[in-house]
């Protein structure tokens, strides 16, 4: 996750950061990773999605999707 700083917990986090403000997250389908990459990916100019494997398991995955 290097470079990659996120703006926002969502209100369904299981390990929110500290210091950043929640948002409604429930459009998102958490249970997907993929999912949430192509939410941003190609919607506008600017706007990308990714997911990232953790190391031992798990994921993270982001988007700059706005409306999302």
């Amino acid at each position: 996750m290097s470079g990659i700083r996120p703006v926002a917990n969502g209100l369904r986090t299981d390990h929110p950061v500290p210091g950043l403000p929640f948002i409604n997250d429930e459009r998102l389908p958490l249970d997907n990773p993929d999912a949430i990459e192509r939410t941003g990916r190609n919607q506008g100019e600017g706007l990308w999605g990714r997911m990232d494997p953790l190391p031992g398991g798990g994921w993270v995955a982001f988007t700059t999707e706005t409306k999302r």
